[in-house]
């Protein structure tokens, strides 16, 4: 029977995971009850037992720590991508051997944009919290996607306390965490002649793309293959049309400035704050020289941590990430990411 195969189908590590949960939940459940059925004690604590198993299947799982450290993993809630919570484990883990009791804020986000926002400001206000309101660092292991990356760095800028971003890199048994951003007003400065001249794998240009509309856009991409990631760029901020990008034909754009890499950003803090340094820096000299009236469109292919970065220093005016799912099925609507 058909639904026979499905429960035969091999469970994703997440879904191991919670398989698990419920049946050793189940397992304590019966055994508590057939001990203590008519005990208060007892259903205040099948009650906790059963919150619990549905905050690890399902929304939102908050552990306390201190010390500053925080492993924060947003769940887009797209049914479509398999999102399981190995990298924040390996956060976890990497975490508490630096400082004791780090934080973990595991968030399944809403697809309803209302709520979504909502959702993302109620972890910028524990990201608050967890830094005394400003009077320490915070250090945060990012585990979220690009276009969540960027509207919580929009967000966090406005609580004006101090965040360390640490980056995810590599697979599997190899993946770690290192040091990237440290969100700040530092990151608005301009380049040096030095800094401009270790910014030398970065490079800028600009495409007029549509008539009729003041819409702008700003393209990143880092990595060493942009010439088969810019043209599609291109062709959705120009026709607002795209099988890969989520945006419509009221979107179009009438310029970008575009920015690549030769290469991967290395690996260090320097080199990530170079470069969000240096895309500040070019778009907001070219934004100077343009009669911009209408809202700013952004397509990245980077790091999520350059993402968030680039979320802090554009801030909450005129903005909109424009998300890549070449799966077909946006998690959140275009206009919801304003």
């Amino acid at each position: 029977m058909p639904w026979i195969a499905r429960l035969r189908a091999p469970l994703t590590p997440a879904g191991q995971a919670t398989r698990a949960t419920a049946a050793a939940s189940s397992v304590l459940v019966n055994v508590l009850s057939g001990l203590l059925l008519d005990s208060v004690a007892t259903r205040i604590l099948l009650l906790a037992i059963g919150v619990g198993a549905v905050i690890w299947a399902g929304a939102t799982i908050v552990i306390a720590g201190h010390g500053g450290d925080i492993v924060l993993d947003l769940n887009p809630g797209d049914p479509h991508r398999d999102w399981d919570g190995y990298p924040a484990q390996v956060a976890l883990a990497q975490a508490k051997t630096e400082r004791p009791n780090p934080a973990l804020i595991r968030r399944r986000l809403s697809t309803n944009p209302t709520r979504r926002a909502a959702e993302l400001a109620e972890v910028k206000r524990r990201l608050n919290s967890a830094s005394g309101n400003g009077a320490q660092d915070v250090t945060v292991y990012l585990n979220a996607t690009l276009h969540d990356s960027f509207a919580l760095g929009r967000l966090v800028r406005t609580g004006s306390f101090p965040l360390s971003l640490m980056q995810k890199s590599g697979f599997g048994q190899s993946m770690r965490y290192y040091p990237s951003v440290r969100l700040g007003s530092h990151l608005r400065e301009p380049l040096t002649d030095t800094e401009g001249q270790q910014a030398g794998f970065l490079h800028h240009q600009t495409e007029n793309l549509a008539v009729g509309t003041e819409r702008l856009a700003l393209m990143v991409v880092l990595s060493a293959t942009p010439q088969e990631v810019v043209p599609k760029m291109r062709g959705a901020a120009g026709t607002g049309r795209s099988e890969e990008y989520v945006i419509g034909p009221g979107d179009r754009c009438r310029a970008a400035l575009v920015i690549t890499a030769d290469r991967q950003v290395d690996e260090d803090s320097a080199s990530f704050e170079l470069t969000v340094r240096y895309i500040y820096q070019q778009w907001t000299a070219w934004l100077a020289g343009q009669d911009a009236t209408g809202e700013h469109l952004l397509f990245l292919a980077g790091p999520t941590t350059i993402a968030m970065g680039l979320g802090w220093v554009f801030g909450p005016h005129r903005w909109r990430f424009v998300a890549h799912e070449p799966s077909g099925t946006p998690t959140v609507p275009t206009r919801a990411r304003r």
